[in-house]
């Protein structure tokens, strides 16, 4: 990691334990209806540097997301829409291009298959996200078809 142009935040910080849980590789749930803002905060979106976590306001911050709401539309971490299966009280079932998953119905963590770090939600994944994910896509395809002609 380069340097930071952020001070890491001292233990007596609010910010604190949610900088530990970035560092640890976890996600922290932003809601800030100031600014109209719903989101799951990772160190991707910090673009790696958990001290850039004291830019946002503690009070807005949670470990624990919103409800899945199951009569939604059901988005992955990819932002691929899901169709609902079944819930029970801990576990949340859908289906993808015909491939079944099941889900923690309180974390939204995907459980089978085992992923890291993939989540289900009922918020789908911001213009801005999805335009990251397409130019790393073209990225990839490009360095693929380089090695191809290599």
């Amino acid at each position: 990691m380069s340097q930071s142009h952020f001070r890491a935040p001292s233990p007596q910080a609010p910010h604190y334990v949610f900088w530990q849980h970035l560092k640890a590789g976890g996600r922290v749930w932003r809601n800030d209806p100031l600014n109209n803002v719903a989101e799951w905060i990772d160190l991707a979106k910090l673009e790696g540097d958990p001290n850039k976590i004291v830019i946002y306001g503690y009070q807005n911050l949670s470990f624990q997301g919103p409800t899945i709401d199951t009569t939604l539309p059901l988005y992955d971490s990819d932002g691929y829409l899901h169709t609902f299966v079944a819930r029970s009280h801990t576990q949340i079932v859908t289906k993808l291009y015909g491939l079944f998953a099941i889900w923690n119905a309180a974390t939204g963590k995907l459980l089978w298959p085992q992923e890291d770090d993939f989540y289900l939600s009922n918020i789908p994944l911001s213009k801005q996200a999805l335009a990251q994910r397409k130019e790393q896509g073209a990225r990839v395809l490009s360095e693929l078809r380089t090695q191809v002609d290599a």
